[in-house]
C-alpha cells in the first residue's frame, strides 16, 4: 500500500515503497502458497474509549530498518513502528495471504493456540516506554480471558493471522502518530524526521 501524494512533514521512512521490496523478497523465496485461512480483518469498535482500532497500511524497508504503518479507520492518523527483518517478512506474508510450505514462528503459535482451545480476540499496543512499544495479545480459552505480554511486531502478525482488531491506546496515538495527510517521503540519507520508536 503506497502513500503517494503526501506532503509537508518528513517521515523517517519511504512509504512510496511500502510493500515492493518486502514483497519481492517473499516472492523470491521457495514454496510460497496462498494462505487459505487468511482473510481481511474487519475493524470492530474497541471495548472502551481508551483504544483506537487501527489496521496495517503496509511494510516499508527503510534506511533505519523495516517499518510497519498502523492506520486508523478514518485514514487520518498513522503510527510507524520499526520491526526486525523476520517480523517484517511474517507480517508481509500475512498481508499478502501467503505462507511457506513449512510453518514459520507465528504460524506455529497460531496452530498451538488452536490445539489448546484458545482463540485470539484482539491485540493491543498498550504504551510506549523509552521509545519501545509494549503490546499484548488477548486470548479466550473457554470461560477464561488471558492477556499475554508481547512484542508489538508479534502482536501485529498474530492479529493479521487471526483476523482480529489491532487496538492502539489513545495515549500511544497521541504520542507516536502523525497526520497521514502530512506524511512526506524523506530521502533515505536525509536523517530527517522524528526518532524511530522501536520494538
Amino acid at each position: 500500500m503506497g502513500l503517494l501524494g503526501c506532503k509537508k512533514v518528513p517521515l523517517p521512512f519511504e512509504p512510496r515503497v511500502s510493500c515492493a521490496s518486502a514483497a519481492a523478497s517473499a516472492s523470491a523465496a521457495p514454496a510460497l502458497t496462498p494462505h487459505a485461512e487468511a482473510r481481511a480483518a474487519t475493524p470492530t469498535p474497541s471495548p472502551s474509549g481508551e483504544y483506537v482500532v487501527m489496521t496495517v497500511g503496509g511494510v516499508a524497508p527503510t534506511a533505519r530498518g523495516n517499518a510497519v504503518l498502523l492506520v486508523d479507520a478514518a485514514r487520518k492518523k498513522a503510527v510507524p513502528i520499526f520491526v526486525g527483518d523476520t517480523e517484517a517478512l511474517s507480517i508481509q506474508l500475512r498481508l499478502e495471504k501467503k505462507r511457506y510450505s513449512r510453518p514459520l514462528t507465528h504460524d506455529l503459535l497460531d496452530t498451538t493456540l488452536k490445539q489448546l482451545g484458545a482463540k485470539v480476540e484482539a491485540v493491543r499496543v498498550e504504551r510506549v516506554v523509552d521509545n519501545v512499544f509494549h503490546g499484548s495479545v488477548i486470548l479466550r480459552q473457554g470461560d477464561k480471558s488471558i492477556t499475554l505480554d508481547a512484542r508489538t511486531s508479534d502482536a501485529v502478525a498474530i492479529a493479521l493471522g487471526n483476523q482480529v482488531p489491532i487496538q492502539v491506546a489513545k495515549e500511544v496515538v497521541e504520542k507516536a502518530a502523525m497526520d497521514l495527510d502530512d506524511v512526506h517521503p524523506a530521502p533515505a540519507s536525509s536523517g530527517q524526521g522524528r526518532n524511530p520508536i522501536s520494538l
